[in-house]
């Protein structure tokens, strides 16, 4: 138990407590008390109140200077946010040209491939419809793409690197999703198994802070027919798709009919 000089209880918690349960047994002893927690506390008040004196002062001292300091800060901080207002507004404008740009490429891609174009090709140009996106975005100062976020086909589950801006997110969530989407569909297609590719499903690609947003929608995928390719590269597979099964039938007839007629030319 601690002591000063002269051998009394130093005021603390436990001396506290302690001299109480002396006066319990020595009787009531008010100075024992008082020169413990009573007497302490008295001390705490007083000490206290002189601190909140001195606090009073210091706040009277500092009112000018932070008038001072508020009419400087106030323009700078003003003109950040004129700044952050201006790179967002440059974002939005970027990312409602260039998504829908992506989205109009890609549906034009995959009309292409149930046309006749080879899946070779039509990877080819998916791949140059995500660069494209990536160059549309990547214009202006600020509020253009910042970082890169590529999108794993097999299942994606890599974190949002540091810096990964808006353009960035949207490159990862919606253009390079929906490009894994269509070729994943295409490569079911060329087993034989046609399907429909889904992008920004159930409510969309979300609007954010002047960013538009794309609708939900979807388009059938399925490898063409031999006849289909033929004609495709002939410039005629939009007649060739317009056309009822029976005018599709007629319409090899007539071609087989063409070539037996040209080939008996060619031997005679």
């Amino acid at each position: 138990m601690a002591n000063d000089n002269q051998g009394k209880l130093v005021p603390t918690l436990t001396n506290d407590a302690q001299a109480i349960m002396n006066s319990q047994v020595q009787g009531f002893n008010p100075t024992a008390l008082a020169e413990t927690g009573s007497l302490a506390a008295a001390q705490g008040l007083q000490e206290i109140g002189s601190a909140a004196s001195e606090a009073g002062s210091s706040l009277a001292i500092l009112g000018p200077i932070g008038a001072v300091a508020g009419a400087v800060l106030g323009p700078i901080i003003n003109a950040i946010n004129a700044h952050h207002a201006a790179a967002v507004a440059h974002e939005a404008a970027l990312l409602n040209a260039a998504v829908p740009e992506f989205m109009k490429t890609l549906q034009q891609i995959l009309a292409a491939y149930n046309a006749g174009l080879d899946a070779a090709s039509t990877y080819a140009y998916i791949d140059q419809a995500v660069t494209d996106y990536y160059t549309n975005v990547n214009q202006g100062g600020s509020g253009k793409i910042e970082g890169h976020w590529p999108f794993n086909c097999a299942g994606d589950t890599s974190p949002q690197p540091h810096g990964c801006n808006g353009p960035c997110t949207v490159g990862h969530w919606e253009i390079e999703a929906a490009a894994c989407e269509a070729k994943g569909v295409i490569a079911q297609a060329e087993l034989g198994n046609p399907g429909t590719a889904q992008f920004c499903i159930n409510s969309g690609c979300p609007p954010h802070a002047g960013y538009q947003g794309f609708g939900p929608w979807s388009v059938y995928v399925a490898k063409p027919s031999g006849a289909t390719a033929a004609l495709s590269s002939l410039g005629l597979s939009t007649a060739w798709t317009s056309l009822s099964t029976t005018g599709k039938l007629v319409a090899v007839a007539a071609l087989l009919l063409a070539a037996f007629a040209v080939g008996g030319r060619v031997r005679a």
